[in-house]
C-alpha cells in the first residue's frame, strides 16, 4: 500500500521507521539523512554512503557499536571478586581470625 502512495508518505518520518528498509532503499534519494542516521536498521545504508551520514546523529544510534559481552562479563565478575576480597581478607577481619585461633597457614 505504501508503494503505491509514495507521494503522500512523509518521508522526515519514513525515515525513523525501522520497518521501511526496503521503501527507503528505493528511495535513496529522498529521506531524511540526520534521521536515518539515527536509524538502528539503517547501518548498511550509511556504510554506503559515508558522506552523507550526520554524524551527531550516528553517535545516538546503538547499532554502530559492537558489544563484547564475555568481557564485560569478567570485568564485572573482576569487580565482585576485588570487592569480596577486600572485604574478606581486610586487616581488621585478618586479626579477629586470628584471635579466634585461625592460622596464618591458611593464607
Amino acid at each position: 500500500m505504501l508503494e503505491q502512495n509514495l507521494s503522500k508518505i512523509n518521508l522526515f518520518s519514513l525515515s525513523e521507521n525501522s520497518n521501511a528498509i526496503h521503501l527507503l532503499e528505493q528511495n535513496f534519494d529522498k529521506f531524511d539523512w540526520d534521521i536515518l542516521s539515527i536509524n538502528p536498521n539503517e547501518i548498511h545504508l550509511l556504510e554506503k554512503t559515508p558522506d552523507k551520514i550526520h554524524w551527531d546523529c550516528l553517535s545516538r544510534n546503538l547499532n554502530i557499536f559492537e558489544w563484547d559481552y564475555i568481557k564485560m562479563s569478567k570485568m564485572k565478575t573482576w569487580i565482585i571478586l576485588e570487592d569480596l576480597m577486600k572485604n574478606t581478607l581486610h586487616p581488621k577481619r585478618l586479626i579477629r581470625f586470628l584471635e579466634l585461633g585461625g592460622d596464618s597457614d591458611d593464607f
